[in-house]
């Protein structure tokens, strides 16, 4: 519980979520738009604090999917960066709540209704390079998503939500 470091932005625009990227190698701020007319962005930085790329997008979770994948949830959209590449790789209407790398494939589980922000109860696995859905699977009254558990022995992801706790299967690789 000791304090280690601590850091501020020196350019007056609050951030709002960062991820950092396996090992370090890269890392990511999102801003929040601080008065009226400004935009919020995703900024994408190197080790050394270079700037890679930035994304007008309004963040509100980053997760560092691989080595070179960004995962943003918007309140509309999820949206995967390939930061080495700096550009979006492909995105998915709804925003992320829970989101897990998993080898090849990323699971998202909930996501929000861009008309309303209601919570969809919905698992979803695709794959990172394309964002091509895998396996989809809805559930009933999912409260709130808490946490996405890494494969147990059987290949299966675990999910935590209010009021279940379950696992999902993860596609194989058979066709």
């Amino acid at each position: 519980g000791v304090l280690v470091s601590q850091s501020a932005r020196t350019d007056g625009v609050p951030s709002a979520v960062m991820a950092v990227g396996p090992g370090g190698a890269w890392y990511a701020v999102a801003t929040r738009a601080a008065q009226e007319g400004q935009i919020s962005r995703v900024h994408c930085y190197s080790r050394e604090g270079a700037s890679l790329a930035t994304f007008d997008l309004a963040a509100v979770r980053l997760v560092a999917a691989s080595q070179q994948g960004l995962a943003v949830a918007t309140p509309e959209r999820t949206v995967y960066i390939n930061v080495a590449n700096r550009h979006i790789a492909w995105s998915l209407e709804g925003g992320f709540e829970q989101f897990l790398a998993v080898q090849q494939h990323g699971v998202l589980a909930g996501f929000r209704d861009p008309a309303t922000g209601a919570l969809i109860s919905r698992v979803l696995i695709v794959r990172l390079e394309s964002g091509e859905a895998v396996a989809a699977q809805d559930f009933a009254d999912l409260h709130v998503i808490s946490a996405i558990l890494p494969p147990n022995e059987k290949g299966e992801v675990g999910v935590i939500a209010q009021p279940y706790a379950f696992r999902f299967p993860l596609p194989t690789g058979k066709k």
